[in-house]
């Protein structure tokens, strides 16, 4: 027979009757475990079960979502190698087709090498085959060395192969002295690009401001290639060196990716800061693992 709590309370009150009380509630206690617990085993068992299997499930797609990603990147970088053989095979061939032209050109008329239509033609031709020899550097087969690669060199590259751009769009690139005398032991297929890229990123943003600058420099340590254009946003931040990442209308999110990849193959690093240490808009610094100053003097 089961007794009220009201019951029970009243007992302390009026008769002081504590011990019998627990006693009570001690046997209440007792029936309603032996009572309650086998009913609700079953149940808590059940939910157990359901517990460990919703963290089996969770586990497997985190493990599949993972895994997907992996193959993802798998494939783009498989996209990019076969990207690379096809600049070796177009750049073999280039040179064949350009040395048959060379010489069946040779082989027309006096008169119709001399005509003016003639000649612009050979000027459009001559500066197509200026901008496929830049290729060149970027070539990996073959055996390969590190070269002493200085920042005038660097500087006199991106120059010659941007000219006609930086002059159309009045953009000044310039390069300090410690820049120009920046000496660095590497391969030339993997640091060119970098700065290729870095300074046609700027040119596409500079488009959207009036003063238009490139600077290349040495700051504390760091090669830093910085314009004055509007920066990256700070949303931007985290995926910018991501591959296929983008704002440009039209850019494919590879030269970031892979000037971080080729920097990092030798062992260099870059990272982005906004108006500084440079100029007031991108700043990318890199930081050559070996760097001498002064050896172009």
């Amino acid at each position: 027979m089961q007794v009220s709590s009201e019951a029970l309370a009243a007992r302390v009150d009026n008769a002081g009757d504590f011990r019998g009380v627990l006693e009570e509630v001690d046997a209440a206690f007792d029936t309603l475990r032996t009572e309650i617990i086998p009913y609700y085993e079953q149940y808590a068992s059940t939910l157990e079960r359901l517990t460990e299997g919703l963290s089996v499930d969770l586990a497997l797609t985190s493990t599949l979502y993972h895994s997907s990603l992996l193959e993802e990147r798998v494939s783009q970088l498989n996209a990019l190698a076969q990207m690379g053989i096809t600049v070796e095979i177009v750049g073999h061939e280039l040179e064949r087709l350009n040395e048959e032209a060379q010489t069946q050109f040779e082989r027309l008329p006096q008169d119709l090498q001399t005509s003016s239509v003639f000649k612009r033609a050979m000027r459009a031709y001559d500066a197509l085959v200026s901008r496929l020899r830049f290729l060149g550097p970027l070539k990996v087969s073959g055996p390969q060395l590190r070269e002493r690669i200085t920042g005038r060199e660097i500087y006199e590259y991106v120059c010659d192969f941007f000219g006609a751009q930086l002059k159309e769009r009045n953009i000044v690139l310039d390069a300090t002295d410690a820049f120009l005398s920046m000496v660095v032991l590497d391969y030339h297929y993997r640091l060119l690009p970098v700065f290729m890229n870095l300074t046609n990123n700027a040119l596409y943003w500079l488009q959207f401001v009036e003063e238009r600058a490139i600077r290349m420099d040495v700051i504390g340590g760091d090669v830093v290639l910085s314009d004055n254009g509007p920066g990256v946003e700070p949303e931007d931040l985290e995926n910018l060196f991501e591959l296929f990442f983008t704002r440009r209308a039209g850019g494919r999110g590879i030269g970031l990716y892979l000037a971080r990849a080729n920097l990092g193959a030798s062992g260099h690093t870059i990272q982005y800061r906004n108006g500084s240490p440079g100029l007031a808009g991108a700043n990318f610094l890199i930081h050559f693992r070996e760097m001498a100053l002064g050896g172009d003097e």
